[in-house]
């Protein structure tokens, strides 16, 4: 059960209607420049005479005040769009700054909340799971802060570019560079929740990454980020076969240049909880560095997502809290499977 005030539910429930009543505005900007460039394309002369009978000024030639209001009825709807967005946008981030600090401190005292920031680009960079080149990287819903004595963060990202083969929560997604209008098109590399887990209290001395098997069409060497001109520059990892009786290898692929760290790392119980998930279709992308684990956790779906329209009910921050303990879950389980460093 939420513990959300009713002063927060209430100071919420403004914040929407202030932004609903600032987009029906704009959306009655827009519908009414549309309108009225119908009704300029469509009966100019009509529409002159109008402007003539309220006492406009028609002096030049009438062609030029038709272009000159298009053009300054689209530029009107323009930043009605742009400012609509802009409405959404900040209602999102109030609502959030408002309501999810409560909701997360009530389960995760030990963790601090911001809706705008997210995990650095170079902490993905350096999870090896940046195996395509992007041009886009942006995220949200930032966690940071100490679960079960461990220092972990994580957030949702977007990272994307344009055109090409790219793997996708483990399917093959395949685009063209351009569309058929000569345009860039946008495809995504990685949409979902990534991660960092602190390595202090783990003994790791190697490189080990836990991919989805469909990689291997991107790496036929057994080699990774060798053959590829799309991925990353990253330290070179040998494939090996892990847990060959389980069923692992059929679902995920493991990189290493030490063997014998992969094989410690990924004991049967954690390989299970692996399989497990990609039995659910919710494939991880795992990887065990030195200096940090990195996860990554693909998703078509916003994390904590809030809408103009949503209910302010138990439902909505059950829902909050369900996708709160499913995600911090997933690291609570990869944390206990793992062998504990002695010496800490």
């Amino acid at each position: 059960m939420h513990t959300i005030s009713n002063e927060k539910l209430s100071a919420a429930k403004l914040l929407r209607q202030k932004a609903l009543i600032q987009s029906a505005f704009m959306l009655l900007i827009i519908l009414s420049s549309i309108l009225l460039m119908l009704c300029i394309l469509l009966k100019e002369s009509n529409t002159v005479s109008i402007l003539q009978s309220v006492g406009v000024s028609l002096e030049g030639k009438k062609n030029n005040m038709t272009i000159f209001l298009i053009i300054a009825l689209l530029l009107a709807a323009n930043f009605s769009l742009y400012y609509l967005r802009l409405i959404r946008l900040k209602f999102q981030v109030q609502f959030k700054e408002l309501v999810m600090h409560a909701v997360v401190q009530e389960k995760y005292p030990k963790l601090y909340y911001s809706p705008t920031a997210f995990v650095g680009v170079e902490k993905y960079n350096s999870s090896g799971h940046s195996l395509f080149k992007y041009t886009q990287y942006e995220g949200e819903d930032f966690l940071q802060g100490e679960y079960q004595g461990v220092a972990i963060e994580m957030s949702q990202l977007t990272i994307s570019q344009g055109g090409k083969v790219v793997e996708y929560s483990g399917r093959v997604r395949t685009t063209t560079r351009t569309t058929r209008n000569g345009r860039v098109k946008k495809v995504s590399i990685f949409k979902g929740v990534f991660a960092t887990i602190a390595t202090t209290h783990f003994d790791i001395d190697a490189f080990v990454e836990v991919l989805p098997a469909i990689m291997d069409k991107k790496f036929p060497t057994g080699v990774l980020g060798s053959d590829n001109e799309d991925a990353q520059p990253a330290p070179q990892r040998y494939k090996i076969a892990a847990n060959p009786s389980s069923g692992f290898n059929n679902l995920y692929s493991v990189y290493t240049n030490s063997e014998s760290t992969a094989r410690r790392l990924l004991s049967p119980e954690l390989s299970q909880f692996l399989i497990q998930q990609a039995e659910k279709q919710q494939y991880i992308y795992l990887s065990f560095h030195p200096e940090a684990i990195y996860l990554s956790m693909p998703s078509t779906k916003d994390f904590l997502k809030i809408g103009l329209f949503s209910q302010f009910d138990e439902q909505l921050f059950t829902q909050y809290q369900t996708e709160l303990e499913n995600t911090i879950g997933t690291l609570e389980t990869i944390i206990n499977l793992l062998p504990k460093n002695t010496n800490v």
